[in-house]
Formats: C-alpha cells, sequence, structure tokens
C-alpha cells in the first residue's frame, strides 16, 4: 500500500517539476533530473519504509498481546 502512495506522489511531484518553470534557478538541472527518477525512487523508499514500520508496529502488537492475553470477544 506504501508502494501504491509512493507511486501517486511521485507521479504528482514529478508533473510539478515539469510544471513549474524553473529557468530562473540556477539548480534547474539538478531539480530536473531529481524530478524524473522521483517516480522510480519514492515508491521503492515508500515500500520500504511501510514494510519496516509494518514489522515493528507487528513486533509491538504480538508483545501486547502476549501480555495482555489478547482481546476477548463475546457474541
Amino acid at each position: 500500500m506504501n508502494f501504491f502512495i509512493g507511486l501517486i506522489l511521485g507521479i504528482i511531484i514529478t508533473f510539478l517539476f515539469f510544471v513549474i518553470p524553473l529557468e530562473e534557478l540556477d539548480i534547474a538541472d539538478y531539480l530536473i533530473s531529481y524530478g524524473k527518477f522521483t517516480m522510480i525512487i519514492l515508491p521503492v523508499i515508500c515500500g520500504i519504509f511501510g514494510w519496516v514500520g509494518g514489522i515493528i508496529v507487528g513486533v509491538f502488537y504480538n508483545l501486547r498481546a502476549k501480555i495482555t492475553k489478547g482481546i476477548v470477544l463475546y457474541s
């Protein structure tokens, strides 16, 4: 899910880099090249952080569930 969020953000950022005029800036070449690679780098980074975050949250949830014996629902 984080990969797809990163992909959407990468598309938006790349679009903004191509729409915003950068002729006035001295670092225009750097920004344009960064904008091109944003569609590749951002989804990968978001996917990795989402995976690591899921592992960390899963570990804490399992520790808490082991200590509290989980949640019992009666229907």
